[in-house]
């Protein structure tokens, strides 16, 4: 009888952890998302469509971010769309289309 109890308990710890470390990742994608629309300070034209040109900490920085939303599952299913950095239109589908 003690056992199925704390099962339940065990799996009800299980799945509040897996919700608090979902949350934590969906934060840390939002935080990482603003560090990008801010852009760096001397370079106010670098989008963080390619890799930086100039020797600038911030830029490599960025672009660091950047990849880390392109390589993410968790920025794709909140719906981030990679930037290609052609003209145009963004080619790339949408999962939701």
């Amino acid at each position: 009888m003690f056992g199925s109890k704390q099962r339940k308990i065990d799996n009800l710890t299980e799945a509040i952890a897996n919700m608090e470390f979902a949350l934590v990742e969906n934060i840390t994608i939002a935080q990482i998302a603003i560090f990008i629309m801010e852009g760096c300070i001397k370079h106010p034209s670098y989008r963080v469509v390619r890799k930086p040109t100039a020797d600038c900490e911030d830029c490599r920085k960025l672009f660091k971010a950047r990849d880390l939303l392109d390589k993410s599952n968790t920025a794709k299913t909140l719906g981030y769309v990679s930037r290609t950095g052609k003209r145009g239109p963004n080619k790339t589908k949408v999962s939701g289309e």
